[in-house]
């Protein structure tokens, strides 16, 4: 338990320091040290997120709000300089982070289900067993 606290008090300091490195009150572009820093903050909430469910669930109910409305890659775009070589990268995984904490399958706060690629549903089904009767009614007719 008192692992779990020292975990999350990393997390807080983590995402506290890379929000004033993106954050609304930061208007100057990242120095190049502040650039990796943040690069570095997103690849440690990456490694929780994939591997920690409860950490995972700690960021989702702590800072879904900071990630839903302020960790915006066109913000994030303005204060990293594309000049960097780390910038791209970096831009990568944010986007993969937000997706992450924002995803609606691991969410604690679930959205509508949207239809998945490749996922069969009952009206899926039934729509292709429809589909099955009117191209037979019609060979039938030839």
């Amino acid at each position: 338990m008192e692992e779990m606290r020292m975990t999350e008090g990393f997390v807080e300091n983590v995402i506290d320091q890379m929000m004033k490195f993106i954050g609304t009150t930061r208007k100057d572009a990242l120095m190049p040290q502040e650039a990796v820093t943040l690069y570095v903050h997103f690849s440690v909430l990456q490694t929780f997120l994939h591997y920690s469910p409860k950490i995972s669930a700690f960021i989702r109910s702590h800072y879904l709000e900071e990630f839903k409305y302020f960790v915006q890659v066109p913000v994030v775009m303005k204060k990293l300089p594309q000049s960097y070589p780390i910038c791209m990268i970096t831009v990568t995984l944010i986007e993969s982070v937000t997706n992450k904490v924002l995803d609606s399958g691991t969410s604690i706060f679930p959205k509508s289900p949207s239809k998945k690629k490749g996922v069969t549903t009952m009206s899926d089904i039934d729509t292709l067993s429809l589909a099955g009767r009117r191209l037979s009614t019609v060979s039938n007719a030839w």
